[in-house]
């Protein structure tokens, strides 16, 4: 009817006089329909109402540019509308596409749980079969008990939830309803208000449009409250069905992990693990701590083949005065009162690798502590990193280990050496070492001489892998260095 009514000349012609004088009720009435455009069908594509505007606004553009008006009303209406095609408020596209894409959503889910019904037998006996072997231990009756509790529980939570919420929505139903209808009388309280600035026959048309908003409102609120009544019915019977459904699969879960878990066992687990675990020996001047953050490099380029690096502090703490040729330059002050050793080479606590002297003090209570801190371990090392005097140090350690009792499947050495110890030197008589290992030895290295790494390596090693590189008294993490490391450690994976 509205669209209709704006194709009448006659309604036209009424409308463009009453503009001249009162531009205030056309922008009033015009508003009106914008608010109500969604619920009159064609207003929206109207090019008569198009034309209209654009007729007003022509009427507006005149008397503001005559020199002799100045009328304020006009300009709030070209304000208003400064563009021809703004007399049509554009509105969203409609939700179509959203509403197809939900519902193909819905049956993909659908499909999938029906799916998964139907095959849950198989499911079962699969799962039964791969989690055979993981799933023995003693903690399994209390397991049994807090998930048999927790599934109580979350039962009666779930169905506590769907009730609240049911009488939560019908609760806010009934309390929408009276401000529905406070809203719809204030638009008629509005609406009569505008009527009283029109006059002739646009006021007849008017009261009949306001008339079919009326009964368009009150159909749209009705079929809105029967709507959505029925989809919270629908919702708690399909969510009380799901609930049941969930609780049959859920059940089905836990006596699956119940009868499989006391079977687990952690131990058979880890050795099923291929990745290595190594234990690490820092230098001389450093600790667990500071080598962990000086070889963080070394570790994320071996994080693929390598599981846990231990790093662990040697047991003799180093005096802050001492100041030897073997010397880590980047421990800063804070860490100087952390500073250790495996040995000294000298009865005043301080080392010197470029030394042959008869004091080895320390170097016993060393072994001993490596050893019961090896035996004491439930999961056994696969390899040995020891840099520097560290690197000695595991020389020394593994020729006390001897070729049968040797905890340790391959051993990697940085900047390694002789010790200078008189007391040692029966032990590198006639040592082979037969155990696969990787030298890495520095070129530029001023605080052990590649000679001393080479002589090592010649003299008491079988069949050993040598990574020469040009940089001094450090890790090397090259790309080369990577290639070389990844191939060794590829032998025990």
């Amino acid at each position: 009817m509205v669209v209709a009514c704006l194709t009448d000349k006659s309604i036209h012609k009424i409308w463009l006089s009453c503009h001249e004088k009162n531009p205030q009720s056309s922008l009033d009435l015009l508003s009106l329909l914008h608010t109500n455009e969604t619920t009159i069908s064609g207003l929206s594509s109207s090019q008569e109402l198009r034309t209209i505007v654009q007729q007003l606004r022509t009427i507006s553009t005149e008397i503001v540019n005559n020199e002799e008006n100045d009328n304020v009303e006009h300009k709030k209406f070209l304000r208003a509308y400064s563009k021809n095609d703004a007399a049509v408020v554009n509105k969203r596209k409609t939700n179509s596409q959203f509403k197809i894409s939900s519902v193909l959503k819905l049956l993909v889910l659908l499909y999938i749980s029906f799916t998964i019904y139907q095959n849950w037998l198989w499911l079962t006996v699969a799962a039964d079969y791969l989690l055979e072997d993981y799933m023995k231990h003693p903690t399994a009756v209390v397991i049994k008990e807090r998930l048999s509790n927790a599934r109580t529980e979350t039962r009666k939570l779930v169905l506590l939830s769907l009730k609240h919420g049911e009488e939560f929505l019908r609760s806010t139903m009934a309390n929408i309803e009276p401000y529905a209808i406070q809203y719809g009388q204030y638009i008629q309280k509005q609406w009569n208000h505008l009527l009283k600035h029109i006059e002739g026959p646009i006021y007849d048309k008017s009261v009949e449009i306001a008339e079919q908003i009326q009964k368009l409102s009150i159909i749209i609120f009705n079929q809105s409250v029967h709507y959505l009544k029925l989809f919270f019915d629908w919702s708690s019977y399909y969510t009380a069905n799901l609930t049941y459904l969930a609780e049959i699969y859920i059940t089905q879960a836990y006596e699956i992990v119940y009868d499989k878990v006391a079977d687990f066992d952690a131990t058979k687990l880890r050795e099923n693990m291929t990745l290595l675990r190594v234990l690490c020996l820092h230098g001389y001047r450093q600790n667990g701590t500071l080598f962990r953050e000086k070889t963080g490099s070394f570790r994320k380029l071996l994080k693929k083949h390598v599981a846990e690096f231990v790093y662990i502090d040697a047991p003799h703490v180093i005096p802050v005065q001492e100041n030897t040729n073997e010397q880590d330059t980047s421990v800063t002050a804070s860490n100087r009162s952390n500073e250790r050793g495996w040995w000294f080479s000298s009865c005043e606590e301080t080392y010197d690798p470029l030394v042959t002297t008869s004091c080895d003090r320390g170097f016993e209570e060393s072994v001993e502590y490596v050893m019961k801190y090896i035996n004491e371990q439930t999961t056994a090392f696969d390899g040995l990193l020891a840099f520097s005097q560290g690197a000695a140090f595991a020389t020394l350690l593994l020729a006390r280990f001897g070729a049968t009792k040797c905890p340790f499947r391959f051993v990697i050495l940085i900047a390694s050496f002789k010790s200078g110890q008189e007391q040692h030197q029966s032990m590198y008589n006639n040592l082979q070492i037969d155990l696969p290992s990787l030298h890495v030895i520095g070129t530029g290295d001023r605080v052990i001489p590649s000679p001393m790494s080479e002589a090592l390596v010649n003299e008491c090693y079988k069949d050993a892998e040598i990574l020469r590189h040009d940089g001094g008294h450090f890790v090397p993490t090259t790309s080369e260095a990577k290639l070389i490391y990844t191939k060794f450690l590829d032998r025990f994976l």
